[in-house]
């Protein structure tokens, strides 16, 4: 919905009378894991491990993604599994979050962030991580120190208009089929630019 609106202009035909998106602050809906573990102990050691630089800018893709002990990392971690998002809190601009579909840690630069109840949808908090308007509140908040970083604080104070589970559910999925069809296409354009070297 715009500024000052309860509903959005643009709906997918089934949600035309589903009623109002409530405001609601990011503390009442999400939780942020806390309490670090040593990557360099068993099991930890042998867990991937997810980096700022795992994390694909604006696409939610996972890169390059291995163990913490084939990395070297020594510093807290924090434990991550199949219902958390990952939210890069470090140069919030770069705009990088994801959804695992596997258990692992992640550095202390980044939270994992989970539904606090069933009136949120993780597929949906995903996309709300990655949206312009969180990005902006991101920036905004993030402008202290030599590295830009968003605190847990500045994080959960975040409001904004959502819709009920069945509604996220139909939003995320959209996105998640471009998502999709955009990887596909990037495959595509990569394959055609190596064929075209080879000849």
């Amino acid at each position: 919905p715009r500024e000052g609106e309860t509903q959005p202009r643009l709906r997918f035909p089934e949600f035309q009378n589903a009623g109002e998106w409530e405001d609601k602050t990011l503390g009442d809906i999400v939780q942020v894991a806390s309490g670090q573990v040593a990557p360099t102990q068993p099991p930890y050691s042998g867990f991937p491990q997810i980096g700022s630089e795992n994390i694909e800018s604006n696409t939610g893709k996972l890169v390059n993604v291995k163990s913490a002990g084939e990395k070297g990392v020594i510093s807290g971690n924090y434990i991550f599994d199949e219902n958390d998002v990952l939210y890069s809190k470090i140069r919030p601009a770069l705009n990088k979050a994801a959804a695992p579909d596997f258990k692992g840690i992640c550095s202390a630069d980044i939270y994992p962030i989970r539904p606090a109840n069933d009136g949120l949808l993780r597929s949906y908090l995903l996309y709300l991580l990655l949206s312009d308007k969180f990005l902006e509140h991101a920036i905004r908040s993030s402008d202290r120190g030599k590295i830009p970083k968003i605190n847990r604080e500045d994080l959960l104070r975040y409001v904004d208009a959502i819709p009920k589970p069945p509604e996220q559910q139909r939003i995320a999925s959209c996105l998640s089929n471009l998502d999709a069809l955009i990887a596909a296409e990037t495959q595509k354009l990569a394959t055609l630019k190596t064929h075209k070297k080879g000849l």
